[in-house]
């Protein structure tokens, strides 16, 4: 049986630099658009203030990338750290959950899903858990009928030896046996 990744492992990263492109290339459309109108032609009624905006032009340029700089850190990096905490609470409990049905499927029906309060799929652990409580009960269930019908076959042949009436042991046997087909008839494959 083939593996099933639910989330990918590039997922985070992906997510990550995605986010971060899609910030670098609108930081970069912004400055590219306050080039340009800083840059465009004035008409003839403001060639006195054009001087100034020209002395003025480079130290506002810098500025306003220093600003842009500063404040684009600030947004990647809080970015940065929501993506990873909200990936987190998603990421981790399924890798737990995937150990813990792993866990299940080969036999160990003791175990339980433990996870926080305010992690995403809280609920659906509670449900494996339940799940695993029923069948776990279900199991001691066979093994008890099992062990009831081991015990009335044991009688049934040693009546059968002695020669005596093997009629009330093929009762318990057989009241036995319909106890197990219940159990397994009530695990649907």
């Amino acid at each position: 049986m083939e593996q099933e990744k639910i989330i990918r492992r590039s997922y985070l990263p992906g997510l990550i630099f995605g986010a971060l492109g899609i910030f670098v290339l609108g930081i970069a459309a912004s400055a590219l658009l306050l080039h340009l109108e800083i840059y465009e032609p004035l008409d003839t009624h403001y060639r006195g203030v054009l001087s100034i905006i020209s002395d003025v032009r480079e130290t506002l340029i810098i500025t306003t990338l220093k600003i842009s700089g500063i404040s684009s850190l600030l947004i990647i990096l809080g970015l940065a750290g929501l993506v990873i905490f909200y990936t987190h609470r998603i990421a981790g409990p399924l890798h737990r959950v995937k150990a813990c049905a792993k866990s299940i499927g080969q036999g160990s029906l003791g175990t339980k899903a433990k996870f926080r309060e305010k992690d995403v799929i809280h609920p659906f652990a509670e449900s494996l858990n339940e799940m695993t409580d029923c069948y776990s009960e279900k199991v001691k269930a066979l093994g008890s009928e099992i062990s009831q019908l081991k015990t009335a076959v044991t009688e049934l042949k040693s009546l059968t030896e002695a020669g005596e009436n093997t009629e009330a042991g093929l009762m318990k046997a057989l009241d036995n046996d319909r106890h197990i087909k219940s159990i397994i008839e009530s695990i649907r494959l």
